[in-house]
């Protein structure tokens, strides 16, 4: 039996119908979450955010990052006394994201408690009074 060229016509419009419904269901089944809640609240602390990487910038201050099979290591470039807090932020889901404080120069953390992959790491680090911002991204 042979078809004339209207049936072809409706076999292309029935395939892209079945496809762009496919991809439409795929896209509603996938889970996205937020980087955060508080989109507002981020917001109003942007230009406070930028004034506390600058300052890390100013002074000539940055994270030293490298890692082995084993650990994570993270150089901090402050003396003294001091508090960090250091959150590695997964792209994807948030149940992988992984929150750590430390007082140290050093910090090691074991390579086992990150899935591989990209990680956006935030450093929010105390000293003397002042904060300062890192952020870099990070390929574990």
């Amino acid at each position: 039996m042979k078809l004339n060229w209207g049936w072809y016509i409706v076999f292309a419009l029935v395939g892209f119908a079945a496809f762009v419904i496919y991809h439409v269901i795929g896209m509603m089944r996938e889970n996205t979450d937020l980087i955060t809640e508080n989109y507002y609240n981020e917001e109003l602390l942007y230009q406070e955010r930028m004034e506390e990487k600058q300052r890390a910038i100013d002074e000539n201050r940055f994270l030293n990052i490298h890692y082995d099979a084993q650990n994570v290591y993270i150089r901090l470039p402050f003396e003294g006394f001091f508090e960090a807090q250091i959150n590695f932020i997964h792209p994807e889901r948030k149940i992988f994201d992984r929150f750590y404080s430390s007082t140290d120069t050093l910090v090691v953390l074991p390579r086992s408690d990150f899935k591989p992959g990209k990680w956006n790491l935030k450093c929010l680090v105390t000293y003397n009074g002042k904060k300062y911002l890192f952020e870099e991204t990070v390929f574990l």
